[in-house]
């Protein structure tokens, strides 16, 4: 009787210890009490067997404790990905000439989970920031933190998105009166600026010398990517080399200050000297003719292939040299 008095206890104890472990659900177990030298009869016995048995085929987890898992206890390689890389919303807009805004979302960086509902705003002479400088490429970071903690920097970001502490999430340029250029604010997308394949170029510089009715440009805003090659020549102006067949999107603005002019885009083109108006045939993509002293632009979407040269081709006359004028290719699909 003793023997199967200490089997009954060592399953009761065995029966709680799973539960313990691996929770069931809402229920109570309940045992009696035997004293001591007292009877324990087979009826009894069998009871106290059949409520532990039932109550341990209803186990279901319901009544599992909801646990807390620290960041601490997350391992920094297996979960490198989700603590580094993470990246959603953030998207950076310009303010006005001196402000960058950066909306909403939520980003791991360097370890730190930072979710902010309202986004926010970076300009100068922030903490930690670069001085501002003309004519220059800019980048805003999100800092090392629990919380959105803007930076404007001049160093570049890696691939992994980082500049070696903070997490970048935007570019733009300042141009050469110290403004945030219009248009000039690219977030980051995965590995690079969107979009990635693109030059754009500003600052209209005179005509070539031969081919004197082929813009040149000043500065290149942006250079990304390599389905695109741009050169700059005296002689020969501005051209742009496709070197991976896709559909392009260009934009070409300009502006004659004493009367109307037309500018255009041509693609593979060997009249170089002619003015743009007079030319017909595959080689012309488009132009846009422009009333006097007015900025005006071409907007076109086109297949090119890989070898096809493109060029800013106008009349000669067009004589602007602010940062409005500007020539802009990008590929957008294949």
């Amino acid at each position: 009787m003793k023997k199967i008095f200490w089997v009954y206890v060592v399953i009761v104890i065995f029966s709680f210890i799973t539960v313990s472990a691996f929770a069931g659900t809402c229920t109570t177990v309940s045992r009696s009490n035997f004293t001591f030298e007292q009877i324990l009869t087979s009826s009894d016995l069998n009871t106290q067997f059949n409520d532990l048995y039932n109550a341990h085929n209803a186990y279901d987890g319901g009544c599992i404790t909801d646990g807390t898992l620290e960041d601490g206890a997350l391992n920094t390689t297996d979960f490198a990905v989700p603590l580094n890389a993470l990246k959603e919303g953030f998207e950076c807009s310009r303010s006005d000439t001196n402000t960058v805004a950066v909306g909403k979302g939520r980003i791991s960086v360097n370890g730190n989970w930072i979710t902010d509902s309202d986004g926010g705003n970076v300009t100068w002479a922030c903490s930690g920031c670069s001085a501002e400088a003309s004519d220059s490429t800019f980048y805003v970071y999100a800092k090392t933190g629990t919380s959105l903690d803007l930076l404007i920097d001049t160093t570049a970001p890696g691939v992994d998105g980082y500049n070696g502490t903070s997490k970048v999430l935007c570019e733009f340029y300042n141009d050469k009166n110290s403004d945030i250029a219009s248009g000039s604010v690219e977030s980051w997308v995965r590995t690079d600026f969107s979009p990635r394949d693109q030059v754009t170029v500003r600052y209209g510089n005179g005509h070539g010398s031969t081919a004197n009715k082929i813009r040149r440009f000043q500065i290149i805003q942006r250079q990304s990517g390599g389905a695109i090659t741009y050169a700059d020549s005296a002689t020969n102006g501005a051209t742009f080399t496709i070197n991976e067949d896709g559909l392009y999107h260009i934009t070409y603005c300009d502006r004659y200050t004493t009367a109307e002019t037309t500018i255009g885009i041509t693609k593979n083109t060997g009249a170089t000297t002619v003015s743009i108006i007079s030319l017909t045939g595959e080689d012309v993509i488009g132009f846009q003719e422009i009333p006097g002293d007015n900025i005006g632009c071409i907007h076109r979407v086109a297949p090119l292939e890989n070898t096809d040269v493109i060029r800013p081709h106008n009349s000669g006359t067009p004589n602007g040299t602010g940062f409005e004028i500007m020539f802009s290719i990008t590929k957008i699909g294949k």
